[in-house]
């Protein structure tokens, strides 16, 4: 767990969000990011494009479909 201070931005608020996060999650100016609020907590997360490897390895042989011959 990061601990991150809370600032005035204009008139509202912000977080600086630390370098190591910004690398892992690839987040650039002008990405979203999305809260979820339970209780006491704030969870941040971003949705991003998966990489062709993580779309390869959802493919099973359950939801492949038949060859299609298009001649």
């Amino acid at each position: 767990m990061k601990k991150i201070k809370v600032v005035s931005v204009g008139d509202g608020l912000g977080i600086q969000l630390p370098q190591e996060i910004i690398e892992k999650l690839s987040v650039k100016a002008g990405s979203y990011l999305y809260l979820n609020e339970t209780h006491n907590e704030i969870n941040i997360s971003m949705k991003k494009k998966p990489t062709l490897e993580e779309l390869l390895e959802r493919v099973t042989e359950e939801n492949q479909h038949d060859p299609v011959d298009w001649d």
